[in-house]
């Protein structure tokens, strides 16, 4: 007795320990969860045996009710254990069977309460038959698991371990109690362990594995039919081979093999259908495999064909390659047009004609390469394909045609979707060549006009002096750098005779070759100007009225500063024509002299030029530029005429003996042209006045001009 109490006290515990594993403990799914479902029977099979120790009458029916509890919820705790899909069974399987369980444990539970005498007997039957009935029901579910060994595992020790602890408790009477309520003690400890560690899944059937499926299916109807059977012989020997049976037991058994045979001839029928289903699935699965076989072979077909059409791609590929590799221009261009036409003609199998010509925007064709096989005759609506690409949308000459035009025709078929790409490839192909011609065309105008830039260069630099002016009283050098090839800036000084020497900064509008060729210009009526005339505003009116006509057509000015220096009296004359005003260096000042100037020339044919003069009395440096020196940076970086004096004289500081004034305003301006943006030309005139002429003193201590006009 004590073992059987300690017994049914592990199972309430046990009982408790699947409740809290149960994941859906408080949700609507613990219904279908093994844990919940085995807790509650072991609950109820604990408390059953503790209720059927004691021998009161409402006692025994209490015991009876939770026994029949376990068995209800034991039964549903094993068709509800994950497995494949193919080992559920049937609802209308589940009610017949859960019914045959219930006729069997109500008629025995009821011989056992009406007939004491007999209790022990029927009790034996009762865990004997119940119990080996839902053993019989995992069983037949572990095997089919074992057998199809679906999802990659063929062994469920829950389900193993409850069908265990059925037969167990089925067969308890046999062996000593001791030993019995041992081996339910390790059978449920083995029920907690799996239940833990194994996790639920649910199995799913692919749509690729119906036809297995239904298989599977049907293979473990057919078990569960041949289980019906054997049930169904067994019960007819329960029914036959128990002696002195009781009319209750003799109805509940006959009642039980009613219903197994009905079960076992709905099963067979359910066969039958399943059997004719597996049929028709077979049926459809060898349609469909001989429709995979045809789809097969057509794609088999379609890649020969596309390798077919790769081999002639590389071919053309290859052609094109090495046509790409040669030298191409106008006196071979059309050579290698016939060229990499036959190459497509006898590469591409089938064609019976095929056309490339360059035409103009009309259609006119200015050339045409034609292939086409003996007695074709060509019409338009025998062109299967016809392919057009635009050279240009504005050129359409011999040597840059409007389209490249590509026609091709077979015979017998038409021209597929897979061969035109190799047709817009030709035709490609044939634009590039023109496209390659036109590039080496284009670059050897390119390299003849970078040619003639520097021939202008060069003449330009020729025009400009670039040695350095000695004289005993005055010294001059020119800085000359152009924003581009050639510019529009024009520098020039000379001694005209003993007395005087003359210089000249001009500025051209504009830039390029337009403002250089002026500069010829200017040159040769300044040398000519310069022998009949020696004072700068007279220099300049004559040179404006020489120039006006041009400058006028061309619609173009000139600004320019002319100083001439008389050696004998020691001044210097000075004229502007919208210049800008010099600078001016020396130990005692800085400064932008100050002078009159004039409008530019070209403006105004009749214009007049004030002149100005100064009176030499220290060394200084006297510095005509154009425009570009102030131009010279952009933004924060640009120098003022401040900036520039402000340099300059530190240049000039600092040059010391090994370098003069001249040099070191020179090294100065070209490094600062080299570190900032250039935007335009840039000329300067550096002109070093040597003692004894010194600038006479005015009222402000700047400068005193006397005006000569």
């Amino acid at each position: 007795m004590i073992w059987q109490t300690l017994l049914s006290i592990f199972a309430m515990l046990v009982s408790v320990m699947l409740l809290l594993t149960s994941r859906h403990l408080i949700t609507g799914r613990r219904w279908y969860d093994t844990s919940f479902l085995q807790g509650i029977a072991f609950l109820c099979w604990g408390l059953g045996n503790l209720f059927g120790m004691n021998q009161n009458q409402p006692y025994q029916i209490s015991s009876t009710v939770l026994l029949y509890l376990f068995y209800l919820f034991f039964f549903f705790a094993i068709r509800a254990f994950p497995l494949p899909p193919h080992l559920y069974f049937d609802r209308w399987k589940t009610i017949m069977d859960a019914a045959l369980m219930s006729i069997l444990y109500v008629s025995l539970s009821f011989c056992k309460l009406s007939y004491p005498a007999e209790a022990a007997r029927y009790d034996m039957l009762l865990h004997l038959y119940t119990g080996l009935f839902l053993a019989s029901t995992g069983l037949l579910m572990a095997f089919g698991q074992y057998r199809s060994r679906h999802g990659g595992r063929s062994f469920n020790g829950g389900l193993v371990s409850a069908i265990l602890f059925l037969s167990a408790d089925a067969l308890g009477l046999l062996w000593p109690e001791w030993l019995g309520c041992l081996l339910l003690a390790v059978i449920m400890g083995l029920v907690v362990c799996f239940q833990v560690s194994e996790t639920e899944s649910s199995p799913r059937v692919d749509v690729r594995e119906e036809y297995v499926y239904f298989q599977q299916k049907l293979d473990f109807s057919l078990r569960d039919e041949n289980v019906a059977s054997l049930q169904t012989i067994l019960g007819i020997l329960a029914l036959l081979l128990v002696p002195a049976a009781v009319p209750a037991y003799q109805l509940g058994i006959g009642t039980f093999v009613v219903l197994i045979m009905a079960r076992w001839l709905f099963s067979v029928r359910g066969n039958k259908k399943m059997f004719k289903e597996l049929f028709l699935i077979s049926r459809n699965l060898e349609k469909h495999f001989a429709d995979n076989l045809r789809e097969k072979y057509s794609r088999n077909e379609k890649l020969t064909h596309l390798l077919a059409l790769k081999q002639r791609y590389e071919k053309l590929l290859v052609a094109s390659n090495e046509h790409s590799m040669r030298t191409i221009h106008y006196e071979n261009l059309h050579r290698l047009i016939e060229e990499i036409v036959n190459v497509w003609y006898d590469t591409l199998v089938g064609l019976t004609f095929l056309r490339v010509s360059l035409q103009s925007e009309t259609g006119t064709s200015y050339y045409e390469v034609v292939r086409s096989a003996g007695g074709y005759t060509v019409t338009p609506s025998s062109m299967t394909v016809t392919v057009r690409l635009t050279m240009s949308e504005n050129t359409d000459t011999l040597l840059s045609p409007r389209y490249v035009v590509v026609e091709a025709a077979k015979e017998a078929t038409a021209i597929s979707t897979e061969e035109k790409p190799f047709f817009d490839l030709l035709a490609i192909h044939v634009r590039g060549l023109i496209q390659r011609c036109l590039q080496t065309q284009q670059s050897l105008e390119l390299r003849l006009m970078e040619q003639e830039m520097e021939l202008a260069s060069r003449i330009q630099y020729t025009l400009i002096p670039r040695e350095r002016l000695s004289l005993p009283l005055a010294e001059a050098k020119a800085v000359y750098i152009p924003a581009t090839y050639v510019g529009g800036d024009y520098v020039d000084y000379l001694a005209v005779n003993d007395r005087y020497s003359c210089y000249l900064v001009a500025d051209i509008s504009g830039h390029g070759i337009p403002a250089s060729l002026l500069t010829t210009g200017i040159r040769s009526a300044f040398r000519a100007v310069i022998q009949t005339c020696i004072s700068p505003d007279e220099i300049l009116s004559r040179l404006n009225r020489l120039l006006y006509e041009d400058l006028s057509r061309t619609r173009s000015f000139v600004t320019m500063c002319v100083a001439v220096l008389d050696h004998h009296q020691g001044v210097l004359k000075m004229s502007r024509a919208g210049h800008p005003a010099p600078l001016y260096l020396s130990k005692t000042r800085q400064m932008v002299v100050n002078c009159r100037r004039g409008v530019g020339l070209g403006l105004f044919e009749d214009a007049t030029y004030p002149l100005d003069e100064w009176r030499i009395e220290e060394n200084g440096l006297l510095l005509i530029y154009t425009d570009g020196l102030t131009d010279l940076g952009r933004r924060k970086q640009a120098l003022t005429l401040q900036d520039w004096l402000e340099r300059l004289a530190i240049a000039v500081a600092q040059a010391g003996n090994e370098v003069d004034s001249i040099t070191a305003v020179e090294q100065k301006i070209w490094q600062q042209a080299r570190r900032l943006e250039q935007q335009d030309d840039i000329s300067v005139l550096i002109l070093e006045l040597k003692q004894p002429f010194i600038f006479e003193k005015g009222e402000n201590d700047v400068v005193s001009v006397r005006s000569m006009s």
